[in-house]
């Protein structure tokens, strides 16, 4: 899998947690990491960072409201 596949499955991820509620999405680097052993925390954060700054991108295209 490359890098592109994986950040993919890790948005995907963090996308099923955003829409269940059931943790504050600033934390959710934690819940990455636990799902995501490869890790590392520093990774996880990283991911979980680069998924809040789609939704910026997002809006910035006009995707979203």
């Amino acid at each position: 899998m490359n890098g592109s596949e994986r950040q993919a499955e890790y948005f995907q991820f963090l996308n099923e947690i955003r829409e269940s509620g059931i943790a504050n999405m600033f934390a959710a680097a934690r819940y990455l990491e636990d799902e995501f052993p490869e890790l590392s925390r520093q990774e996880a954060t990283t991911e979980l960072s680069a998924w809040m700054k789609s939704f910026d991108n997002e809006a910035a295209d006009g995707q979203i409201a």
